[in-house]
Protein backbone atom coordinates (compact mmCIF):
# COMPACT_ATOMS: atom_id res chain seq x y z
CA UNK A 1 0.00 0.00 0.00
CA UNK A 2 3.05 2.55 0.09
CA UNK A 3 3.18 4.78 -3.13
CA UNK A 4 6.39 4.18 -5.20
CA UNK A 5 9.22 6.50 -4.81
CA UNK A 6 11.47 7.88 -7.22
CA UNK A 7 16.03 9.06 -7.08
CA UNK A 8 16.09 12.84 -8.06
CA UNK A 9 19.39 13.83 -8.49
CA UNK A 10 19.91 17.63 -8.02
CA UNK A 11 23.18 19.44 -8.95
CA UNK A 12 24.20 21.94 -6.59
CA UNK A 13 27.61 22.74 -7.75
CA UNK A 14 27.51 25.98 -5.88
CA UNK A 15 26.99 25.24 -2.51
CA UNK A 16 23.47 26.63 -2.50
CA UNK A 17 20.93 25.75 0.64
CA UNK A 18 18.51 23.43 -0.89
CA UNK A 19 14.43 23.13 -0.39
CA UNK A 20 12.14 20.54 -1.74
CA UNK A 21 8.32 20.95 -0.74
CA UNK A 22 9.41 23.92 2.10
CA UNK A 23 11.62 21.77 3.56
CA UNK A 24 15.91 22.66 3.15
CA UNK A 25 18.09 19.99 2.58
CA UNK A 26 21.39 21.75 4.58
CA UNK A 27 24.71 21.53 1.94
CA UNK A 28 26.24 19.85 5.65
CA UNK A 29 23.91 17.20 5.42
CA UNK A 30 24.06 16.40 2.17
CA UNK A 31 27.84 16.33 1.48
CA UNK A 32 28.81 14.44 4.66
CA UNK A 33 29.66 11.16 2.86
CA UNK A 34 31.91 12.48 0.40
CA UNK A 35 32.78 16.28 0.13
CA UNK A 36 33.59 16.00 -3.74
CA UNK A 37 30.20 15.08 -4.43
CA UNK A 38 27.80 18.31 -4.90
CA UNK A 39 24.54 16.62 -6.12
CA UNK A 40 21.42 15.70 -3.87
CA UNK A 41 19.98 12.43 -3.86
CA UNK A 42 16.50 12.35 -2.88
CA UNK A 43 13.37 9.34 -3.12
CA UNK A 44 10.60 11.13 -4.00
CA UNK A 45 6.85 10.38 -5.25
CA UNK A 46 6.25 10.76 -8.84
CA UNK A 47 4.05 13.83 -8.39
CA UNK A 48 4.58 17.74 -8.20
CA UNK A 49 7.90 18.71 -6.14
CA UNK A 50 8.93 22.13 -5.74
CA UNK A 51 12.26 22.27 -5.66
CA UNK A 52 14.79 25.66 -4.93
CA UNK A 53 18.34 25.58 -5.09
CA UNK A 54 19.52 28.77 -3.30
CA UNK A 55 16.46 31.27 -4.16
CA UNK A 56 16.51 29.66 -7.62
CA UNK A 57 13.82 27.38 -8.99
CA UNK A 58 15.27 24.08 -10.95
CA UNK A 59 12.45 22.26 -13.01
CA UNK A 60 12.10 18.81 -11.77
CA UNK A 61 9.67 16.85 -14.11
CA UNK A 62 8.80 13.38 -13.80
CA UNK A 63 9.70 10.87 -16.72
CA UNK A 64 7.47 8.15 -16.63
CA UNK A 65 8.78 6.30 -19.50
CA UNK A 66 12.44 5.88 -17.66
CA UNK A 67 10.44 5.78 -14.65
CA UNK A 68 12.76 9.02 -12.95
CA UNK A 69 13.21 12.38 -12.72
CA UNK A 70 15.02 14.80 -14.77
CA UNK A 71 16.30 17.65 -13.04
CA UNK A 72 16.33 20.75 -15.34
CA UNK A 73 19.16 22.98 -13.91
CA UNK A 74 22.61 25.15 -15.03
CA UNK A 75 23.25 25.00 -18.54
CA UNK A 76 26.58 24.84 -18.26
CA UNK A 77 29.39 23.34 -16.32
CA UNK A 78 32.39 25.55 -14.34
CA UNK A 79 35.20 24.55 -12.78
CA UNK A 80 38.79 26.29 -12.51
CA UNK A 81 41.04 26.47 -9.84
CA UNK A 82 40.49 27.89 -6.55
CA UNK A 83 37.12 29.60 -8.04
CA UNK A 84 35.03 31.53 -5.19
CA UNK A 85 31.51 32.11 -5.85
CA UNK A 86 30.67 35.70 -6.08
CA UNK A 87 34.31 36.57 -6.31
CA UNK A 88 35.28 34.95 -9.43
CA UNK A 89 31.98 34.49 -11.12
CA UNK A 90 27.82 34.53 -10.43
CA UNK A 91 25.62 32.03 -11.61
CA UNK A 92 22.23 32.44 -10.37
CA UNK A 93 20.07 29.48 -11.56
CA UNK A 94 17.05 31.86 -11.85
CA UNK A 95 18.24 34.07 -14.83
CA UNK A 96 20.73 32.15 -16.44
CA UNK A 97 23.73 34.50 -16.77
CA UNK A 98 27.34 33.31 -15.76
CA UNK A 99 29.13 36.27 -14.87
CA UNK A 100 32.87 36.07 -15.10
CA UNK A 101 34.04 38.67 -12.77
CA UNK A 102 37.61 37.78 -11.96
CA UNK A 103 40.87 36.97 -14.31
CA UNK A 104 41.20 33.60 -12.60
CA UNK A 105 41.25 30.27 -15.24
CA UNK A 106 38.16 29.45 -16.00
CA UNK A 107 36.32 26.26 -17.88
CA UNK A 108 32.97 26.90 -19.16
CA UNK A 109 31.48 23.21 -20.84
CA UNK A 110 27.90 22.49 -21.19
CA UNK A 111 26.41 19.97 -18.02
CA UNK A 112 26.24 16.54 -18.82
CA UNK A 113 23.01 16.12 -20.75
CA UNK A 114 22.35 19.49 -22.16
CA UNK A 115 22.82 19.65 -25.69
CA UNK A 116 21.95 23.08 -26.39
CA UNK A 117 20.91 25.68 -23.59
CA UNK A 118 19.89 29.17 -23.60
CA UNK A 119 21.91 30.17 -20.60
CA UNK A 120 24.12 32.96 -21.75
CA UNK A 121 27.86 33.86 -20.62
CA UNK A 122 28.72 37.79 -19.72
CA UNK A 123 32.42 39.37 -19.13
CA UNK A 124 32.12 41.98 -15.97
CA UNK A 125 33.39 45.52 -17.02
CA UNK A 126 37.09 46.22 -16.61
CA UNK A 127 37.56 42.41 -16.07
CA UNK A 128 40.59 40.75 -18.19
CA UNK A 129 39.03 37.31 -18.35
CA UNK A 130 40.66 33.91 -19.55
CA UNK A 131 37.79 31.72 -20.37
CA UNK A 132 38.40 28.11 -22.05
CA UNK A 133 35.45 26.77 -23.93
CA UNK A 134 35.39 23.34 -23.77
CA UNK A 135 32.03 22.74 -25.81
CA UNK A 136 29.18 24.93 -25.09
CA UNK A 137 26.22 25.62 -27.53
CA UNK A 138 24.44 28.42 -26.70
CA UNK A 139 21.26 30.04 -28.86
CA UNK A 140 19.42 32.52 -27.88
CA UNK A 141 18.68 33.51 -31.62
CA UNK A 142 14.99 33.84 -31.00
CA UNK A 143 15.31 36.42 -28.25
CA UNK A 144 15.66 40.09 -29.53
CA UNK A 145 18.73 42.29 -27.61
CA UNK A 146 20.27 39.02 -26.23
CA UNK A 147 23.58 38.17 -26.82
CA UNK A 148 24.75 34.24 -26.16
CA UNK A 149 28.57 35.70 -24.94
CA UNK A 150 28.41 39.37 -24.38
CA UNK A 151 31.65 41.60 -22.94
CA UNK A 152 30.55 44.55 -21.15
CA UNK A 153 30.48 47.19 -23.30
CA UNK A 154 33.24 49.90 -24.06
CA UNK A 155 35.36 47.30 -21.19
CA UNK A 156 39.00 48.03 -20.59
CA UNK A 157 39.50 44.16 -19.64
CA UNK A 158 41.50 42.20 -21.71
CA UNK A 159 39.34 39.06 -22.78
CA UNK A 160 41.06 35.77 -23.91
CA UNK A 161 39.02 33.17 -25.44
CA UNK A 162 40.65 29.24 -25.59
CA UNK A 163 38.84 27.24 -27.69
CA UNK A 164 40.05 23.65 -26.10
CA UNK A 165 41.42 20.92 -28.18
CA UNK A 166 38.64 18.67 -30.36
CA UNK A 167 35.47 20.77 -28.70
CA UNK A 168 32.99 22.42 -31.04
CA UNK A 169 31.14 25.74 -29.69
CA UNK A 170 28.37 27.56 -31.47
CA UNK A 171 27.07 31.11 -29.83
CA UNK A 172 23.67 32.20 -31.72
CA UNK A 173 22.38 35.27 -30.47
CA UNK A 174 18.90 37.36 -31.01
CA UNK A 175 18.25 40.45 -33.07
CA UNK A 176 20.63 43.29 -32.34
CA UNK A 177 23.47 41.42 -31.05
CA UNK A 178 26.73 40.12 -32.27
CA UNK A 179 27.12 36.19 -32.27
CA UNK A 180 30.40 37.17 -29.76
CA UNK A 181 29.58 40.67 -28.53
CA UNK A 182 32.55 43.31 -27.76
CA UNK A 183 30.29 46.47 -27.84
CA UNK A 184 31.93 49.74 -28.40
CA UNK A 185 29.42 52.53 -28.49
CA UNK A 186 32.41 54.88 -29.54
CA UNK A 187 36.17 54.30 -31.23
CA UNK A 188 38.52 54.59 -27.90
CA UNK A 189 41.88 53.70 -27.54
CA UNK A 190 40.79 52.47 -23.74
CA UNK A 191 38.68 49.33 -25.00
CA UNK A 192 40.47 46.18 -24.13
CA UNK A 193 41.24 43.56 -26.34
CA UNK A 194 39.86 40.50 -27.32
CA UNK A 195 41.86 37.09 -28.12
CA UNK A 196 40.52 34.19 -29.62
CA UNK A 197 43.64 30.95 -29.65
CA UNK A 198 42.79 27.57 -29.05
CA UNK A 199 42.51 24.68 -31.72
CA UNK A 200 39.30 23.56 -31.02
CA UNK A 201 36.26 25.41 -33.15
CA UNK A 202 33.91 28.35 -32.68
CA UNK A 203 30.84 29.19 -34.83
CA UNK A 204 29.32 32.72 -34.09
CA UNK A 205 26.44 33.55 -35.45
CA UNK A 206 25.16 37.37 -34.81
CA UNK A 207 21.03 38.25 -35.08
CA UNK A 208 20.13 40.89 -37.30
CA UNK A 209 21.74 44.13 -37.22
CA UNK A 210 24.91 42.37 -35.36
CA UNK A 211 28.47 41.11 -36.33
CA UNK A 212 29.18 37.63 -35.78
CA UNK A 213 31.96 38.78 -33.97
CA UNK A 214 32.52 42.20 -32.86
CA UNK A 215 29.33 44.59 -32.54
CA UNK A 216 26.10 44.71 -31.82
CA UNK A 217 23.03 47.44 -33.61
CA UNK A 218 24.77 50.54 -33.67
CA UNK A 219 28.15 49.62 -32.04
CA UNK A 220 32.06 48.76 -32.97
CA UNK A 221 33.83 45.98 -33.24
CA UNK A 222 37.39 46.73 -32.17
CA UNK A 223 40.74 45.46 -30.89
CA UNK A 224 39.92 41.71 -32.12
CA UNK A 225 42.83 39.30 -32.37
CA UNK A 226 42.24 35.79 -33.97
CA UNK A 227 45.69 33.44 -33.32
CA UNK A 228 44.36 30.03 -33.52
CA UNK A 229 41.64 27.92 -33.87
CA UNK A 230 38.97 26.92 -36.68
CA UNK A 231 36.85 30.18 -36.43
CA UNK A 232 33.67 30.47 -38.24
CA UNK A 233 32.03 34.25 -38.07
CA UNK A 234 28.41 35.35 -39.80
CA UNK A 235 27.11 38.85 -39.26
CA UNK A 236 22.82 38.72 -39.01
CA UNK A 237 21.29 41.32 -41.43
CA UNK A 238 23.70 44.73 -41.85
CA UNK A 239 26.20 43.16 -39.87
CA UNK A 240 29.82 42.35 -40.55
CA UNK A 241 31.28 38.52 -39.95
CA UNK A 242 33.76 40.23 -37.85
CA UNK A 243 33.79 44.11 -36.96
CA UNK A 244 30.89 46.34 -35.94
CA UNK A 245 27.13 46.21 -36.66
CA UNK A 246 24.70 47.85 -38.61
CA UNK A 247 25.77 51.85 -38.87
CA UNK A 248 29.06 50.82 -36.65
CA UNK A 249 32.61 50.45 -37.57
CA UNK A 250 35.36 47.78 -36.99
CA UNK A 251 39.15 48.57 -36.34
CA UNK A 252 41.98 47.17 -34.82
CA UNK A 253 41.39 43.66 -36.39
CA UNK A 254 44.07 40.82 -36.58
CA UNK A 255 44.03 37.51 -37.57
CA UNK A 256 47.70 35.87 -37.49
CA UNK A 257 46.88 32.28 -37.00
CA UNK A 258 44.02 29.35 -37.19
CA UNK A 259 41.47 28.97 -39.71
CA UNK A 260 39.05 31.66 -40.26
CA UNK A 261 35.85 32.16 -42.26
CA UNK A 262 33.20 35.35 -42.24
CA UNK A 263 30.70 36.45 -43.43
CA UNK A 264 28.76 39.71 -43.39
CA UNK A 265 24.95 39.84 -43.61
Amino acid sequence: GTDPVYLLKIPNPYGAPITIDGTEYPLADHTAADPADTNLYVYLTDEAHTVKVGKSPINCVFDSTSKSFVALGWGFTVTGTDLVYGEDYTYPADTGVLTILSPKAVTIRNADGVAKTTDRIMVADGVSANITLAGVNIDVSSQSDTAAFKIADNSAGNVTITLADGTTNTLKSGMYCAGLQKNGVYISETQGKLTITGTGTLTATGGDYGAGIGGGDGCDGSNITISGGTVTATGGEYGAGIGGGKSGSGSNIEISGGTVEAQGG
